[in-house]
């Protein structure tokens, strides 16, 4: 009894033992597949979204490879290649209820350009496999690279700042010649830059300069563009030499702030330009830098000379801007405008009148001494009138003093300063005859503003209106 006791006990162990070998291998068949090469084919290393594919910076490539726990998975180095440099890489199981595997690698280039990285071999699951790696293209990282100043002419020619084209900038502009009278249009711009904090030129002397267009600069600018390699427009110019002879090419100059943070002043090279005799015939340039331009003049251009703008003009202007600011009814303005025409200055400004100021006052003195007499005779309706009157009042009179304190003068032509020292640098020149805003003093020296440019002149140099 006892012996027939013991075989069933056994029997039905070998039972148990059986039906849990089957259960093992019906569960193992739910997530283990062998790895084919069909399967491998479908497979490729992908870089990651979310990550600046530019020079020396490690990016970051992947792939899933379904169905194989990371013990299954060893990452054989890839091989080098020109430029790239693996760095390291990582093994994670995909997901913590389906097995699977997530190769990561990450690679770092060295130059832009587009990349096709041979394939990655793995061993899964004990057999070499090469997994195929996407192409990509990399950018170059605008932190490594300063800001650039680009002039763009109208026949297509280009010249840059950038110190590797040193060489190539010299051989565009040994033939740089053009006939005197005749106008050359060019536009600046910026790249690799965030923010322009600074923009000034010097104009070469018996030559018209014109900033026929300026463009908004904001910062971020780039980003918003959507490409950090984007050319950013800053100005149009117009620039007609008058005199035939060697010429100094006007000297451009842009502070500008890069992806890096840092602050750099940008400009191109100085060179000469040849300026030509303007004649009768046609002028023919074969090897020309501004050929399509300048070989049509068939008869001489006439330019006419304005009469110069002297002290006792810039005077004139200033009195007659000071009558116009002292009077109420006067013919000053007319005049004024019509002499800053004749001398093509900027005309549009028309200056505060002082007698704004007195009828400010008088509206907020009348007021208040009638809500002062309704508020006594407890007259609610007139009270509510009188005080919002004198709110009214009394806000005119503030803009009114903040008008009348801006000091204005009239400039009788002097070299701006970045700082109040003769010996500092020069930013530009500013002519007779312009009508600046007086932003600070110190001693001897007035910081003034003209549009957007601003710097330091002696306070001889000017005439200030009071």
């Amino acid at each position: 009894m006892e012996k027939q006791r013991i075989y069933f006990r056994t029997k039905s162990c070998r039972r148990l033992l059986i039906l849990l070998a089957v259960l093992s291998l019906c569960n193992f068949s739910l997530y283990a597949r062998f790895i084919t090469n069909s399967d491998v084919k479908n497979l490729y290393f992908s870089a990651a979204g979310g990550q600046e594919l530019v020079t020396n910076t490690e990016i970051k490539f992947f792939v899933d490879i379904p169905y194989v726990s990371p013990s299954e998975v060893e990452i054989i180095t890839p091989p080098d290649q020109e430029n790239v440099t693996f760095t390291s890489s990582r093994r994670i199981q995909t997901d913590l209820t389906n097995e699977g595997t997530t190769v990561e690698l990450w690679f770092s280039f060295s130059k832009k350009g587009n990349y096709q990285l041979p394939s990655v071999p793995l061993i899964i699951q004990g057999i070499t496999r090469e997994i195929k790696i996407r192409p990509v293209t990399i950018k170059f990282n605008p932190r490594e690279q300063a800001p650039v100043l680009i002039v763009k002419f109208d026949n297509g020619t280009v010249l840059t700042s950038d110190a590797e084209s040193y060489a190539e900038f010299r051989k565009k502009t040994e033939d740089f010649s053009i006939v005197a009278g005749k106008k050359i249009r060019f536009t600046v711009f910026i790249q690799y830059g965030v923010q322009l904090t600074a923009f000034n030129w010097d104009i070469p002397k018996d030559s018209i300069f014109t900033q026929t267009k300026t463009y908004p600069i904001i910062e971020n600018q780039v980003a918003e563009s959507g490409s950090q390699d984007d050319l950013i427009p800053v100005s149009d110019f117009e620039w007609m030499p008058l005199v035939p002879g060697k010429m100094t090419f006007p000297l451009i100059k842009l502070t500008v702030t890069g992806f890096s943070g840092f602050r750099s002043e940008i400009r191109l090279p100085d060179f000469s330009v040849a300026i030509l005799e303007n004649t009768d015939e046609v002028i023919v340039h074969e090897d020309g830098f501004y050929q399509d331009a300048f070989t049509e003049v068939k008869t001489n251009i006439v330019v006419e000379e304005k009469e110069p703008i002297t002290k006792e003009i810039c005077r004139e202007i200033a009195q007659l801007r000071i009558k116009e600011r002292h009077s109420l009814i006067s013919d000053a303005k007319a005049k004024r405008i019509k002499l800053e025409q004749k001398y093509d200055l900027p005309s549009t400004q028309d200056e505060f009148k002082i007698i704004y100021l007195y009828i400010s006052i008088f509206l907020v003195a009348a007021s208040l001494v009638l809500f002062i007499i309704f508020l006594r005779k407890k007259k609610l309706f007139f009270n509510i009138i009188f005080s919002t009157l004198l709110i009214v009042s009394l806000s005119y009179f503030i803009g009114i003093v903040m008008n009348a304190n801006r000091e204005h003068a009239v400039s009788m032509g002097c070299t701006l300063y970045s700082i109040p020292e003769v010996n500092a640098e020069s930013k530009s020149e500013l002519m007779p005859g312009s009508y600046v805003q007086i932003k600070e003093k110190n001693g001897d020296w007035l910081y003034v503003n003209l549009g957007e440019t601003g710097g330091w002149c002696k306070k001889e140099s000017f005439i200030i209106i009071k």
